[in-house]
């Protein structure tokens, strides 16, 4: 107990914040192998239908690029134009990138979907966007 006594009044003096890693403060490159798998994720996902829920699915896209494998705005905005152009109805560039900076705001654990063999087995929609589901 003394150690950690004696630890703390060390950080405290020296003045150390403590960080929480649910944002990202810098953007480290990702992986090839990340964005790879990012890529076939979403792919997987389908479209979005305007009338059918398209608004809520494409903010589900953006959350597992940004939440699931933990990319930065700018690493994922070009996956999720990819994504976009399978769609026949377009998302505006502007409109993309709404998406992911409020998908940015979201709390919760970053690169979840980079833990396991690709099984996620909790809910993948934001909890604030679950009664829509």
């Amino acid at each position: 107990m003394e150690s950690l006594e004696k630890l703390a009044a060390t950080a405290k003096a020296a003045d150390v914040k403590p960080t929480t890693l649910t944002q990202p403060t810098s953007q480290v490159p990702a992986s090839e192998s990340v964005l790879g798998r990012a890529r076939a994720y979403i792919r997987k996902m389908g479209p979005a239908v305007s009338g059918h829920g398209g608004h809520n699915h494409t903010y589900h896209v953006a959350c597992i690029l940004i939440l699931g494998f933990g990319l930065s705005i700018d690493q994922a905005m070009p996956l999720f134009r990819e994504w976009n152009n399978t769609l026949d109805e377009k998302w505006t560039e502007r409109e993309l990138r709404h998406k992911l900076e409020d998908a940015n705001k979201e709390d919760g654990e970053r690169g979840y979907l980079l833990k396991s063999s690709g099984k996620d087995e909790r809910t993948m929609i934001p909890f604030a966007w679950q009664e829509y589901f």
